[in-house]
C-alpha cells in the first residue's frame, strides 16, 4: 500500500509539473494590462523645484515624447516606454524615471530621478 500511495504522489507531482510547464493551469490567469495608450497628452508636474506645467507629451510606438522648456536640462526628450499590468514606465538612461497608472482618462504616477521620488506628475488628453 505504501508503494502505491508513493507512486500516486509522483504521479501527481509529474502531473502537475508537467503542467505548469505546458501552461495549463487552472490557477494562473491572463494578467490585466492597463497599457499606456498612444495619443497626445499635456504633463503637469507638481512638487518639483522646476513644477513643469503644460508641456506637450505624446506616447507612440513605443516611446513617450517630451517637448520640454528650452531652458531645461533635456529640452526634447524620446525615452523608450515599458508596458506593465498597471501602467508603464520609461527611464532617461541617466537616473530619471517616470512611472505611470491610469487615471479617469487619463494618466497619473510620479517622476525618480536616482530612485529618489522628485514629483508627482499628471497626463491628460489634449
Amino acid at each position: 500500500m505504501k508503494l502505491t500511495k508513493r507512486a500516486a504522489q509522483i504521479a501527481a507531482t509529474l502531473a502537475i509539473a508537467g503542467g505548469a510547464a505546458l501552461g495549463f493551469s487552472t490557477l494562473a490567469a491572463t494578467p490585466a494590462h492597463a497599457d499606456v495608450r498612444e495619443g497626445d497628452y499635456t504633463m503637469s508636474q507638481s512638487g518639483s523645484a522646476n513644477g513643469l506645467n503644460g508641456v506637450p507629451f505624446a506616447v507612440a510606438d513605443g516611446f513617450v515624447y517630451a517637448d520640454l522648456p528650452s531652458d531645461h536640462v533635456a529640452a526634447y526628450t524620446v525615452y523608450a516606454l515599458h508596458q506593465t499590468p498597471n501602467g508603464g514606465y520609461a527611464d532617461n538612461g541617466w537616473g530619471g524615471r517616470i512611472v505611470l497608472r491610469p487615471s479617469g482618462n487619463g494618466y497619473v504616477g510620479e517622476q525618480y530621478l536616482a530612485g529618489v521620488r522628485v514629483a508627482d506628475i499628471a497626463l491628460t488628453p489634449r
